[in-house]
């Protein structure tokens, strides 16, 4: 009898290490998830660097703008083409090819105008 009580015990004691087992492996909130959610916080963690970046990037633009005139003049020489006094600006304008040339009138294949002045 008492090798049956062991068997029995052994048994349940099994079932509830199956039991633990099936919740840290096969639950939502068991071990897979767990290394996924450590995944998403390592790219979540460098995506912020790269945006704490380009804050840094910005505050310093901003900074230059509000204590200095440099930064004015170069934005304003780049986006509205501002120039300064003693320089020569240079643009380059490409011409339109002009149309192929006709023939002359009275050129074989080409009929000669009629000249309908008054009569």
């Amino acid at each position: 009898m008492r090798s049956k009580r062991n068997w029995l015990l052994w048994l349940v004691m099994g079932g509830f290490l199956a039991l633990a087992q099936n919740q840290l492996w096969g639950s939502r909130d068991g071990f897979p998830a767990d290394a996924g959610l450590a995944r998403a916080i390592v790219r979540q963690r460098r995506i912020n660097r790269r945006l704490e970046e380009t804050n840094r990037m910005l505050y310093a633009e901003v900074e230059s703008l509000e204590k200095g005139t440099g930064a004015v003049a170069q934005q304003a020489r780049t986006d509205l083409d501002f120039i300064r006094p003693g320089e020569t600006f240079y643009e380059i304008v490409e011409r339109k090819r002009s149309p192929a040339p006709r023939p002359p009138p009275g050129v074989p294949g080409r009929p000669a105008p009629t000249d309908r002045g008054p009569a």
